[in-house]
């Protein structure tokens, strides 16, 4: 598929897209993230794709080089590097990864600079910018370490997430606040048991 998103045969069209059907030496989700703003840039008509033949050639030498890489198997042609499959990306749409001329906050760039390559680098600048990508870059240690301790999101008490059954005068509603007026929380196991 082209760009692992595009099956050459609907390329006339290019209304079928496959989102996360890749295996990323990183995370799928951000790359996910970016193949769904390319295919709704695409939608859009802010970029045009190539030709069926052009999209050919390109997965033919996607192949060669997940070949030459790997063995060959039809399993490693969906695997990527997350960083160079995100770059090659970006030449497809209008959007900038916030570099070392482009960042005037010391910290910010301190973050981008040494820190993790996460999505929200792609969303500091260009067209489609996020207003609390700096917040979400600046956090990701926090959230990060957070996650690890099993603390949940914040605001939870039990480290599950805000949703669940509340038990309240022997009828369950659906929790809303993330716990009962007496601070009780009950759960629903896997099974639907309480």
């Amino acid at each position: 598929m082209y760009l692992h998103m595009f099956p050459p045969q609907t390329g006339d069209k290019n209304t079928l897209c496959f989102i996360g059907l890749l295996m990323p030496w990183g995370g799928l989700f951000p790359v996910a993230e970016m193949q769904a703003r390319l295919f709704c840039a695409q939608m859009f008509r802010e970029i045009s794709l190539p030709n069926v033949d052009r999209m050919r050639l390109s997965i033919s030498k996607d192949e060669e080089k997940a070949r030459q890489r790997y063995t060959h198997s039809n399993r490693h042609y969906f695997e990527v590097d997350f960083v160079p499959y995100l770059r090659d990306w970006l030449e497809y749409c209008d959007v900038a990864r916030a570099t070392s001329g482009s960042v005037s906050d010391w910290t910010l760039f301190k973050k981008v600079f040494f820190g993790p390559c996460v999505s929200p680098v792609y969303r500091l600048h260009g067209k489609h910018s996020w207003i609390g990508a700096r917040e979400a870059i600046l956090g990701v240690e926090h959230r990060t370490s957070t996650a690890y301790l099993g603390l949940g999101p914040v605001g939870s008490h039990s480290g599950y997430c805000q949703m669940g059954r509340l038990e309240k005068n022997g009828q369950n509603e659906t929790q809303k606040s993330g716990t009962a007026p007496n601070g009780t929380i009950h759960i629903n196991n896997f099974d639907g048991q309480l």
